[in-house]
């Protein structure tokens, strides 16, 4: 097939200098227009002129706000939860296109905190069909895009016909369509090819697989992902004559894509058995590309590996997912999301697995909501597959730091969660009563780790109630813990850490974090190792920070930073900003670490982490003492001690 670029950008030169005035002045843009007005064509040729980097995010049907954060967050490669901070501290654009697919409550909740200050470096653009007014309100520029005037609608007439045939009839179809750009090419399709160029039934046999691969496949691909779906079909010359009937956009690069207009329109008309087959090898296609599916290839045998543009690993899955989903194989869907759950604790993945664990709920979804590639077939899955998913869901909520949610998702679903994480959740949801009993009925288990783990656990909670010797004790009470596990051990450390640093004595808590930190080093790199490390160095920051030397604890935090930025789990997060907090105050900048400081507090409210938020509360409380705000910390300590006597802190 011969490579044919984009149809010619022309008209658009005034819209291209408002949209970037309006840049110029405001944080957040709505680029709002009909189906087919070249909403995104617009964007695309803007982004090379803003001179800062662009990134480009897409929404789905069935996304929700926390599965574009998340997408957000893998692409600008910001710290989970940092995606607002990161914008206003850069500058670089963000493009959020078809945002018209999130309900107006998930758009409101994600833009929202996008909407930047008079200060701000970064600057969001957000695509849609319909203006932003409802979802955002009036703090925002609005740019309507509409058609083309009649010299433009006459060049790209006159591209078209250079490309593919003359043909009559320009003036009227312009009138027909008020010069919408993709109307515009279906005219001229209809004028060259007759008025059923653009039915789907009229096609020829060839043309409408080749056509209805590429609707399943949903994404530019190269000629040869259509081959994968539809052998028997001679690819060219389908291609070559849906790309002359404007039917297929070709990118530029040998990849082609259908308008979304399009390609529901042949969704619409597919057969549902055909929809699932297709649907079933995309899915093999798309899990096929990942350069572990069947080892090490050789470059004449890789074949399908250059169908797709790049794709992360988390991207790949989320594909792999929707198309098991969409040709009903939810069993086969949910496996994939279990074989790689670990993702789901990487930078951007916990949104993105919460959207698909979503899609893969027991309840039958009704046509055309969520999967947008068919309706999800409401057979329950199996009970173990449920008992999984509702694990990982947990496991995604406690590294959000919702711990609230996380403990009324394990009341809710017995057996998903060890008895060791839900006398954790119990205790972070402000229950110290009930996790101190549960904790206590765990320390007595026969297997080491698991009471190592208790132990620790039990530890943190008697300092908590203000009981250093009775944390004191229960650690004493260990002995020879050779036996557990490195992990547990690397938290029996953090705990004796924290019993030091209660007791003033910093060198010895500087001592037992080394030891967690070589604990965690001494095992194989997994995601809990990663998790503690990111504590562990957070830790000894405030530790060296106690001790005076700020050059180092700087070191330790930005260590610790980069390894919360690799992870998407906010609880890691939420440490590192505890001790940066902690840092700043040493180092004599009281007033960004009482900034940092009542983030954390509104952050863990709002969340649900009762118990971090006091911490974090009494912390801000010694600080204003500091600041010379005594009423200031009287009211927060006295908030502080009410919810201690409430939960018998």
């Amino acid at each position: 097939m011969t490579p044919i670029g984009p149809v010619p950008f022309v008209g658009r030169q005034s819209e291209l200098a408002a949209l970037k005035q309006d840049l110029a002045v405001v944080s957040l843009v709505s680029l709002h227009g009909p189906l087919g007005s070249g909403k995104t064509r617009l964007v695309t040729e803007l982004a090379p002129t803003l001179g800062a980097p662009c990134t480009v995010i897409e929404c789905y049907p069935g996304d929700r706000a926390s599965a574009l954060r998340a997408r957000a967050e893998r692409a600008l490669r910001c710290v989970p939860g940092t995606l607002s901070q990161t914008l206003n501290q850069q500058a670089r654009v963000l493009v959020i296109d078809d945002i018209q697919h999130l309900r107006i409550d998930e758009a409101t909740s994600l833009l929202a905190p996008l909407l930047l200050g008079p200060t701000a470096l970064g600057r969001v653009i957000v695509v849609g069909r319909d203006p932003l007014s409802a979802a955002v309100g009036t703090s925002i520029a609005e740019l309507e895009l509409a058609g083309i005037d009649l010299d433009a609608a006459q060049a790209m007439w006159s591209s078209l016909e250079e490309t593919f045939g003359a043909v009559e009839g320009f003036e009227a179809a312009h009138g027909r369509t008020r010069g919408v750009p993709l109307a515009l090419r279906r005219e001229y399709a209809r004028a060259r090819f007759g008025a059923e160029a653009w039915s789907i039934p009229a096609l020829e046999a060839a043309a409408r697989v080749a056509i209805e691969a590429l609707a399943v496949l949903r994404q530019p691909v190269a000629p040869a992902a259509v081959s994968a779906l539809a052998p028997d079909v001679d690819t060219e010359a389908a291609l070559t004559s849906l790309v002359a009937r404007q039917l297929v956009d070709a990118v530029g690069d040998g990849r082609v894509v259908l308008h979304e207009v399009v390609r529901v329109d042949v969704l619409d008309q597919m057969q549902p058995e055909t929809r699932k087959k297709l649907s079933a090898a995309a899915a093999e296609l798309v899990a096929s590309t990942a350069a572990v599916s069947k080892g090490p290839r050789l470059a004449w045998q890789a074949g399908d590996d250059g169908a797709f543009g790049a794709m992360d690993q988390i991207t790949r899955v989320r594909e792999v997912v929707w198309h098991w989903l969409a040709a009903g194989e939810r069993d086969r869907a949910a496996d994939v999301l279990l074989a790689h759950r670990e993702l789901a604790a990487r930078s951007g993945g916990a949104g993105e697995f919460e959207a698909l664990l979503d899609a893969l709920g027991d309840r039958p979804r009704r046509r055309g909501v969520g999967i947008d590639s068919g309706a999800v077939e409401g057979v329950p899955l199996d009970p173990d597959r449920a008992r999984a998913l509702a694990a990982l869901r947990i496991e995604i909520a406690v590294r959000g730091g919702r711990f609230t949610e996380a403990f009324e998702r394990a009341t809710a679903a017995p057996g998903a969660v060890s008895p060791l994480l839900h006398a954790e959740l119990t205790l972070a949801s402000g229950d110290a009563t009930g996790a101190r009993r549960q904790l206590q009925g765990l320390i007595g288990s026969q297997d080491p780790s698991e009471r190592a783990r208790a132990i620790a656990m039990l530890a943190e909670l008697e300092l908590l109630a203000g009981k250093p010797d009775t944390a004191a004790a229960h650690l004493g009470s260990l002995g020879d813990v050779s036996n557990a596990d490195p992990l547990a051990r690397a938290r029996v450390h953090l705990a004796a850490a924290r019993a030091d640093e209660y007791a003033g004595r910093v060198a010895a808590m500087r001592s037992a974090l080394a030891r967690a930190h070589g604990a965690c080093k001494s095992v194989p790199a997994c995601l809990e190792a990663s998790e503690l490390s990111a504590v562990v160095d957070a830790r000894r920051a405030v530790g060296l920070a106690r001790e005076g030397r700020l050059v180092e604890a700087a070191t330790a935090l930005d260590a610790a930073d980069s390894a919360a930025r690799d992870l998407d789990a906010v609880a890691v997060a939420d440490e590192v900003l505890a001790a940066r907090a902690l840092v700043a105050r040493r180092r004599g900048d009281s007033a960004q670490s009482a900034t940092l400081l009542q983030e954390l507090v509104r952050a863990r409210r709002e969340r649900g982490d009762e118990l971090g938020a006091l911490r974090a509360e009494l912390d801000l409380a010694e600080l204003e003492i500091l600041r010379g705000q005594p009423a200031l910390a009287a009211e927060l300590a006295s908030a502080a001690l009410a919810s201690s006597v409430r939960r018998e802190l």
